[in-house]
């Protein structure tokens, strides 16, 4: 069975062809839902030109861009999705299913009627991919705009929270990553020349600067729009930054700024190693607890893993990917 799925975010729609377990093709592409929803289908289309279409069975969806603000509510954004999909879609003849929050495969026709099960399902996917091969452990995914924190407790999925809501009130959701994130919603203060310094709580500079001057992303991995507009060499990522404390790059040296990146960075571990205990304590294991991480940031879980003193172990798997594999196991 060949199945194409999309994972739809607010930022980046990622898509994938499996068959089987083989991945025949993976992407991601950054499409802004709050600046350009209404070429949604164009995106959609422009991703089947691509495809062979005529040899996929099913399709398969998940969805985060819901929650964008180019949206009223959450159920406005899941219907407009889903038409726009049904639109593009039904000339196809294809099966297509729609992962809600308890782990079924929806038609469209159910997932509209109930879109709060179809809203922000993604986190689920790549959890179920992993409990098929452990009976205890957590899946950690650091994405561009937030991280997952899943438990998995005796071979099932182990999530407290379903919704955003609840996922933020027990630690499975935090709303941090390695590229969108205002680097303002990660610190209050940083150290400039021996001094804590507040910071500026502009939308000045993101976590996509900082990793570009420490130099843990590329710059074809900076996959986002800038804070001020401007390109992304490693000179223009410092001028963002050092906006962040009202200075600029003659005020500030490249060590300055670069002591400043570290910070952050350090400080952002904290707030996912926070949220890998709290679920850890809620989910009270009982023998070997396995960490699996995944996504562009997953060496940031990975170091606040070890800050907890847990081992973990990376995989490459997105959630489109494992939403193709859950078609194919259960259809």
């Amino acid at each position: 069975m060949k199945v194409l799925s999309f994972d739809i975010g607010g930022a980046n729609t990622k898509f994938a062809v499996v068959s089987g377990e083989e991945v025949l093709e993976r992407n991601s592409i950054y499409f802004p839902f709050w600046k350009r929803k209404n070429k949604f289908g164009d995106l959609l289309v422009d991703i089947i030109k691509k495809i062979e279409i005529d040899d996929i069975d099913a399709i398969g969806i998940t969805m985060t861009a819901e929650l964008s603000d180019a949206f009223q509510t959450k159920s406005e954004g899941v219907n407009f999705i889903l038409k726009v999909l049904k639109n593009v879609l039904s000339k196809y003849n294809k099966e297509v299913y729609v992962l809600s929050n308890d782990l079924r495969l929806l038609s469209i026709e159910e997932a509209k009627q109930n879109p709060y099960k179809a809203a922000s399902a993604n986190y689920l996917a790549v959890p179920w991919y992993v409990s098929r091969e452990i009976k205890n452990g957590i899946l950690i995914d650091v994405g561009s705009t937030t991280t997952d924190i899943i438990p998995i407790r005796d071979g099932r999925i182990a999530a407290r929270g379903k919704t955003d809501l609840e996922r933020l009130q027990t630690g499975e959701l935090i709303y941090t990553g390695i590229l969108r994130t205002n680097v303002a919603a990660i610190v209050n203060s940083v150290p400039v020349n021996g001094k804590s310094t507040r910071v500026s709580s502009e939308y000045f500079s993101t976590t996509a600067d900082v990793y570009s001057i420490l130099g843990d992303i590329e710059n074809n991995e900076y996959q986002c729009s800038t804070a001020d507009g401007r390109g992304k060499s490693r000179n223009e990522c410092m001028a963002r930054l050092a906006r962040v404390v009202c200075a600029d790059t003659d005020m500030l040296s490249e060590k300055d700024i670069t002591g400043i990146a570290k910070y952050i960075k350090e400080r952002q571990i904290v707030q996912i190693s926070d949220g890998i205990k709290q679920v850890m304590d809620a989910a009270d294991f009982r023998g070997e607890v396995k960490i699996f991480v995944t996504g562009a940031g997953s060496f940031l879980a990975k170091t606040a893993a070890e800050q907890i003193g847990a081992v973990a172990v990376g995989i490459d798997i997105n959630p489109s990917i494992a939403l193709g594999y859950l078609i194919v196991f259960y259809k």
